[in-house]
């Protein structure tokens, strides 16, 4: 865009250009400027804007001395969507206030375009029938609208090609037919379809082929697995000596073979996983190639060695929890078949159709911890897990506590054996003994059988006494037990007591007292109740 400021006034008719060239005094350039972008695209939006000091009023806009529109309310003259036709170079003019008529600057506007005329290319021109074709809308965007959005369609004579327009500057034709020739185009434009440009016809001749030859695939398994070693065949009858073969892989050409002599033609390689598709294979005389129908090969991919993962939600291994055992093979074609062992024993089998592989779930028991591992076939023999060690941990049940001494009597003096024991729970087990709330010894102990807890009566020793068991999933407490600790026994030499026959009460401790006189002793029986009577002939406590 160029920009000119010429003196001279520009008039609208003869009649007015008489009246300016009359009223007419030396122009003030900068009392009118024309203003507008520095650059203008094919759809852009354009502003002129006819700027004037506060003595002036625009009253007209010109393109290439032409009145192009009058200003009435507004300075400012738009251009919706530009194009070429815009061309040109813009001046406006307007009144001087008690003084004559002013003209701006000119302004020289060069729509640019945004993209250049589309060129359709095919991948060929004369495809054999049946052969793909992929047809190209080739335009070029202008470097400052580089990130412009352009959409394509494409035609056969007047027939539109595909339902829609498409971002892709591409258009795939899976296989010409002898009906398919015609003259292709095609057309770019901006989302919008503001600006629409077509390109010129190229025209397509679809060959008809005379035979196709036929492709084998050697050796015939139903499970082609990795690794094997497989070779295709393309075979032709009535061809000439010289023609020329081709093998491809999903379009893709993977070799040139001629045969000289024989009708056919191999190629041979080492299956992988990326070999899966679709094969066929051309033969090219002097009348044109020919193409086989395709043939399918699937590779399947051994399974690699599984893993077996366990886990439970409580993130603990105990009776009751929920657990899931998960096998999965990382590489292998499915389906899978996975199977479950403990010790050696199938636990259950499942297929797998899609990968993640599968899982069990249970509820622990006692005699669920052992050694599991898992399996997976998908034809080509099992592969086994590293096998996962589950140990399932047994809370304790309420633990029993018993008391025991040698001498059968609890006296000071004598030897008493606490023996604390749970009937159920995985060891390690860690025992502890208490007296009035007050904790006397613990022990541990990894097998079952329970511990024991012995010490030398004093009198300080009477009370009640429980133990409690723990495994990790908190303690168990066993019933309390009393514990009446008597002095020692007096008798004296001369005189032993006489007990009364009273009703039955568990004899447990006999304590003598000396009383005021050798004839007077007071006997005294003790039982886990604290029951007590005394002697006949006996003196009687005081009250």
């Amino acid at each position: 865009m160029k920009s000119k400021n010429p003196l001279q006034p520009v008039s609208l008719s003869k009649s007015v250009a008489a009246a300016v060239t009359l009223s007419c005094s030396p122009l003030d350039a900068t009392s009118l400027i024309l203003q507008a972008p520095l650059s203008v695209f094919e759809g852009d939006s354009v502003v002129l804007r006819c700027r004037a000091k506060a003595e002036v009023t625009p009253n007209t806009i010109y393109k290439d001395d032409n009145v192009l529109a009058f200003l009435n309310k507004s300075s400012d003259f738009q251009i919706h969507h530009a194009s070429l036709k815009d061309n040109g170079e813009y001046h406006c003019t307007g009144h001087k206030e008690r003084c004559c008529p002013v003209s701006s600057n000119k302004v020289e506007i060069q729509v640019q375009e945004l993209f250049s005329r589309p060129v359709l290319r095919a991948s060929s021109s004369q495809p054999i029938s049946g052969s793909p074709v992929t047809l190209t809308c080739e335009t070029q965007l202008s470097l400052e609208r580089s990130d412009a959005q352009l959409q394509f369609r494409f035609f056969r004579d007047s027939q539109t090609l595909g339902s829609r327009w498409s971002r892709s500057p591409n258009f795939q034709i899976a296989a010409m037919l002898s009906k398919d020739s015609g003259l292709y185009w095609c057309k770019a434009a901006t989302l919008t379809h503001s600006i629409i440009s077509d390109s010129l016809g190229s025209w397509i001749q679809v060959q008809i082929p005379m035979s196709h030859p036929v492709l084998t695939v050697s050796p015939k398994e139903a499970l082609n697995f990795e690794g094997t070693k497989v070779t295709l065949h393309c075979k032709t009858q009535g061809y000439p000596p010289d023609t020329l073969y081709q093998f491809y892989h999903e379009h893709i050409l993977l070799k040139r073979k001629s045969a000289r002599f024989a009708q056919e033609a191999s190629i041979s390689f080492l299956l992988t996983e990326e070999h899966s598709g679709n094969y066929y294979c051309t033969a090219n005389s002097r009348r044109g190639p020919q193409r086989s129908k395709a043939v399918r090969l699937s590779v399947t991919v051994p399974v690699s060695r599984p893993v077996l993962t366990f886990s439970s939600v409580e993130d603990l291994n105990f009776e009751g929890a929920k657990a899931t055992l998960h096998c999965e093979a990382q590489r292998g074609s499915l389906p899978i078949l996975y199977q479950f062992y403990h010790e050696d024993v199938i636990l259950e089998s499942r297929s797998a159709r899609y990968v993640g592989g599968v899982a069990i779930n249970f509820i622990l028991t006692a005699e669920h911890s052992g050694n599991y591992y898992c399996t997976a076939d998908n034809g080509r023999g099992p592969q086994r897990s590293e096998a996962v060690k589950l140990f399932v941990t047994v809370p304790v049940s309420h633990p029993v506590l018993t008391l025991s001494s040698a001498e059968a009597l609890t006296f000071e003096g004598a030897t008493v054996t606490l023996h604390c024991e749970v009937q159920k729970g995985s060891p390690r087990i860690l025992y502890q003994f208490y007296r009035e709330d007050v904790p006397l010894g613990s022990s541990s102990t990894p097998s079952v059988g329970g511990v024991s807890f012995s010490f030398s009566l004093t009198a300080g020793h009477s009370g009640n006494y429980y133990c409690t068991a723990d495994n990790g999933f908190g303690p168990q407490r066993s019933e309390a037990v009393s514990l009446f600790v008597t002095g020692k026994c007096w008798v004296p030499a001369n005189r032993p007591p006489r007990l009364s026959s009273l009703s039955p009460i568990p004899l447990e401790i006999c304590l003598y007292h000396p009383v005021s006189s050798p004839s007077e002793l007071l006997c005294q029986l003790t039982s886990w109740g604290s029951q007590s009577s005394f002697c006949p002939g006996s003196a009687r406590p005081p009250r």
